[in-house]
């Protein structure tokens, strides 16, 4: 009620002071309710302004505790989290639901021990109905409607940085998106990179499941990923870049060019990378005039120290300024299913006061039976049908990786033909994307992603957008270019 205007909207025609049970809340509820019925909006920081004004009239209990409230409010980072408004506004209304029947009952059992049975009933059948707030009737070509439409479209819940974000678009909450790919192409290291993107550009609190990985080496790759510039071992690491076509056959003229020589053989071919190699790749043009400039890749090489427990001191200030918005949990293989999952998050809002809107199940392919001796087209059925709901109510994000078939594995680009197990899938996501990859852009460190499928926007299998890695240093997305 504080930080959120869109969450007192929401709650706004519910909401009875009565409800609160504990005497410092409901003031400071009621201070809320009168600064947005004023300004129309929450108060934020300037809760603190009013406390100082109404603190002379509040008894000194009362103060004490709603100033340990503000200053709590105050260290939690909440003010810069993407706050979950539509599961905490579907929680409130199950709590008004809730006190409502509580406040009912006692009313009706007290006049009933006073033999005032007439006015029992009248107190049972008067009990206020509490329900969301639906979309009402309205005139979709007003001046309203058309820039709050446009408003809406313009917030962006999720996406990718560079290309990659433009080639993949905008991602909500409540969609199940799927991640597509042959064995060991890096279908977890991308999975983990929704979540670290989702954190630090969006202050999205995310949770992320693991159903197959250790707890020590989930930990490992996160460090790897939020600490780049350590390397497996110490000394060089060579890291995929972009260039020109032009660049690399000699043919560009600019002043600008970075080398001055290209770097085919007398057959056309590239030559074998050296870090001794007197070549410079050049994207001049990338940023200058891209109609001149035509991608290629090539490397270059970094000295970088050893990865090992020094990096802890780096790790600190991560923490210091995302780690509220991250947890992780992991269970044994097919130990677990979609109703053990919705359980243990419950647990974590309950213990932790953490609601996610970005939820990570590495995967759903091996999460147990939802129902005893459920297998084969059902079991896989029922599980991407829980994952779609699960998405639905906690109003997150959903991201999940799944097997492609074997015959993906010589693809060169993985379409729905290579949907494992049950093609079914599809429509339970809102999209799959698909991972790309032939043995010689995986020894460049390419990796090209693709929509074998999407419910909200148009797309073609064979179109793809190309990715830079380097695995082996938690570099997942290191450049995109389209």
């Amino acid at each position: 009620m504080i930080i959120s205007s869109d969450f007192l909207n929401e709650i706004k025609d519910n909401i009875n002071l009565g409800y609160f049970t504990n005497e410092y809340i409901e003031k400071v509820a009621n201070w809320i309710l009168n600064y947005y019925s004023e300004y129309g909006k929450a108060p934020g920081k300037h809760i603190e302004d009013i406390y100082e004004f109404e603190k002379p009239k509040l008894k000194e209990q009362d103060a004490d505790l709603i100033y340990d409230l503000l200053i709590r409010l105050d260290k939690s980072n909440v003010y810069d989290t993407d706050m979950n408004i539509p599961f905490i506004s579907d929680e409130a209304t199950r709590f008004f639901k809730k006190r409502e029947l509580e406040i009912t009952c006692q009313n009706t059992l007290m006049l009933l021990e006073k033999d005032r049975v007439e006015d029992a009933e009248h107190e049972f059948y008067e009990c206020k109905k509490i329900e969301r707030v639906k979309s009402s009737w309205v005139s979709p070509l007003s001046d309203e409607e058309v820039v709050s439409t446009f408003e809406q479209k313009g917030r962006v819940f999720f996406q990718f940085p560079g290309k990659l974000g433009e080639f993949l678009g905008p991602m909500n909450r409540g969609w199940l998106i799927g991640i597509t790919g042959p064995f060991k192409r890096g279908k977890t290291w991308l999975a983990q990179e929704f979540m670290v993107v989702g954190v630090t550009l969006f202050h999205i609190p995310t949770i992320f499941i693991s159903l197959e990985m250790p707890k020590n080496e989930m930990k490992e790759r996160l460090y790897k990923r939020l600490v780049p510039s350590f390397g497996e071992n110490g000394g060089v690491v060579t890291y995929p870049c972009f260039d020109c076509v032009k660049n690399q056959d000699d043919t560009c003229r600019r002043s600008e060019r970075r080398s001055r020589s290209g770097i085919l053989d007398e057959d056309g071919n590239k030559l074998i990378f050296s870090p001794d190699l007197n070549y410079s790749p050049c994207t001049w043009c990338r940023l200058n005039l891209p109609g001149n400039y035509k991608f290629t890749t090539w490397f270059e090489s970094i000295e970088q120290p050893a990865y090992d427990s020094s990096i802890s001191s780096k790790l600190k200030i991560f923490n210091k300024h995302y780690g509220h918005l991250i947890r992780t949990l992991s269970y044994p293989k097919y130990s677990a299913n979609f109703s053990d999952i919705k359980r243990d998050i419950e647990i974590l809002m309950q213990r932790e006061n953490f609601i996610p809107g970005m939820i990570v199940i590495d995967m759903v392919d091996i999460l147990a039976a939802e129902k005893g001796g459920m297998t084969g087209i059902a079991k896989e059925d029922e599980s991407w049908m829980a994952a779609s709901r699960l998405a639905g109510e906690f109003h997150s994000l959903l991201i999940t990786p799944t097997q492609a078939t074997r015959e993906a594995l010589t693809a060169k680009n993985v379409t729905q033909e290579h949907t494992s197990k049950w093609i079914g899938k599809l429509g339970h996501v809102e999209g799959m994307m698909a991972m790309n990859q032939t043995p010689d852009e995986k020894d460049q460190g390419i990796m090209r992603l693709s929509w074998m499928a999407h419910r909200h926007q148009n797309f073609r299998e064979d179109s793809t957008v190309t990715v830079l890695q380097q695995l082996t240093t938690g570099q997942v997305n290191l450049d995109s270019e389209i």
